[in-house]
């Protein structure tokens, strides 16, 4: 199992600051689900070693539409590069916005994209729950620290 430092998960959980978190379940077998903004925001005190809750991870691989095209416009790329490595005109963000989260889920890009714009990328997608790791931490590592959970299906949560 993944040990992870109480700081590096303080970090986390700010990373992920706007992703939903699953609350454990109560004696009733009910589900309380806040968004970590909520969290943060209502004083409630708790401490980072017992949080009860883990952050609720969607697969990169299912991103959908609207955060694509928006991973795209965060991107900015120019019309040659577009053609020259995704085959697609640089207006065309569904398009762009796929390529670059299907190859962030390989850790490679064919063409380059600064560090300041990927760390851009990295936050949107965190923000949207998606399952990008933090720091040298991979997804797998948040799950195995007991830090997050796959969404299975968000509409039976």
């Amino acid at each position: 199992m993944v040990q992870i430092p109480a700081e590096d998960r303080v970090r986390i959980f700010h990373a992920y600051n706007e992703a939903d978190v699953q609350w454990e379940v109560t004696p009733d077998g009910t589900i309380h689900n806040y968004t970590s903004v909520e969290y943060w925001g209502n004083g409630l005190g708790l401490s980072l070693r017992s949080l009860p809750c883990k952050i609720l991870l969607n697969y990169l691989t299912s991103i959908t539409d609207e955060h694509a095209i928006e991973v795209a416009k965060i991107a900015k790329l120019f019309n040659r590069t577009c053609l020259e490595y995704i085959g697609c005109a640089s207006d065309n963000y569904l398009s762009i916005g796929k390529y670059i989260t299907s190859e962030i889920t390989i850790n490679y890009f064919d063409f380059v994209l600064s560090p300041k714009v990927l760390l851009k990328i990295f936050d949107y997608l965190r923000s949207k729950s998606y399952n990008v790791g933090y720091g040298s931490y991979s997804a797998q590592d948040l799950i195995d620290a007991g830090i997050a959970v796959y969404v299975v299906n968000k509409a039976t949560i």
